[in-house]
């Protein structure tokens, strides 16, 4: 019998091409070529990772549900990426206060899961944003502005694409968005042995732990450890080896693509610009297909960011390789070493 490792590595490269979305991610990425064509071209480019990020992160949780449900999911998802943002930039100069932090907002996001599969995700990408923008103090970032450049983002997506509904293809559906009623799953008591309840406590302490780590190795773009550990991260012990897995081989073929076209294309802004909207389209339409891919979209779509920002690649890319590996293997040993329980059958 193959072992959870081994079937992990067969299905990472696995897609069935007739599952995957077009239309969606195609406007997503559309959507972001305008912000990222308009900012380099104007030559205001301070904001662009956040506004970018947002766009990306809206985008992922946007689906061809009817239009209300649509809106309150297109706002509640604005106003917990702006706080996250605003709270991580907050904390992101005291180490450690971000590490607290960090482990208070995993838990909440790990836990509000227990909702349904969009609050999952959603819980997911908001732990994400904190992680980045609180372990990213080099750059600057502002309290004010950058909150306001997430915020600018969602809300730039947002016009677009209820502009745009009509030319959509809505006869499609997809089920695993349908919640629980939110206020009756997150207010009845879960104990212990509830998956989301120990994925919650799991979360907040490796992701604290990682945080820790990435405060004393010191390695540039050290938030690629708890970035990470909040990617890989899932309830059962089966979805984090997969996770696992698919993110060690999706960062490693992401980091090949962008290390071979930028050496052969150095400094090329429109070149970045275009690397940028190719991730998004990829981590789009692959994100509930294959997170192999998917991670090697979001590799692409960050580190040419990055190099629109004038962050040099060849510094980066082995500490990224070496902080995936890290984040992996705490996730696992936490996976393995405290894993849920299967429902007891009476």
């Amino acid at each position: 019998m193959s072992s959870p490792w081994v079937e992990s590595l067969k299905h990472s490269v696995e897609v069935d091409i007739r599952k995957v979305p077009y239309a969606y991610p195609l406007r997503t990425a559309a959507i972001l070529a305008v912000s990222v064509g308009a900012q380099v071209a104007t030559g205001h480019i301070s904001f662009l990772i956040p506004s970018s990020v947002a766009i990306l992160f809206i985008g992922l949780l946007d689906a061809p549900d009817p239009l209300r449900t649509r809106f309150h999911v297109w706002l509640r998802s604005s106003f917990a990426f702006t706080v996250a943002v605003l709270g991580a930039v907050f904390v992101a100069s005291d180490p450690v206060l971000r590490v607290i932090a960090t482990g208070a907002v995993a838990a909440l996001c790990g836990y509000v899961g227990i909702i349904g599969t969009r609050c999952a995700v959603g819980g997911l990408l908001t732990l994400v944003l904190f992680t980045v923008f609180a372990g990213t103090p080099e750059y600057g970032f502002t309290m004010v502005e950058t909150p306001l450049a997430v915020l600018g983002g969602c809300i730039f997506y947002g016009f677009f694409a209820f502009v745009t509904t009509p030319l959509m293809h809505m006869r499609r559906r997809i089920p695993i968005f349908t919640p629980l009623p939110w206020r009756s799953a997150l207010f009845t008591w879960h104990g212990i042995d509830n998956g989301f309840v120990r994925h919650a406590i799991r979360l907040a302490v490796v992701i604290m732990i990682g945080t820790v780590l990435a405060e004393v190795l010191d390695f540039p773009h050290a938030y690629w450890i708890p970035m990470t550990v909040a990617w890989v991260s899932k309830p059962d012990f089966s979805g984090t080896v997969n996770k696992v897995v698919y993110r060690v081989l999706g960062t490693l073929l992401g980091l090949a693509v962008v290390s071979t076209v930028f050496t052969v294309f150095p400094n090329q802004v429109s070149l970045e610009s275009a690397m940028v909207v190719l991730g998004c389209l990829i981590v789009c339409m692959m994100i509930w297909i294959n997170y192999s891919y998917s991670t090697t979209g979001i590799t692409i779509f960050v580190i040419s960011l990055f190099s629109i920002e004038h962050d040099p690649l060849s510094d980066t890319v082995p500490w990224r390789i070496v902080s995936t590996l890290i984040a992996g293997v705490l996730v696992a040993a936490a996976a393995y070493i405290w894993p849920t329980r299967p429902p007891s059958v009476t």
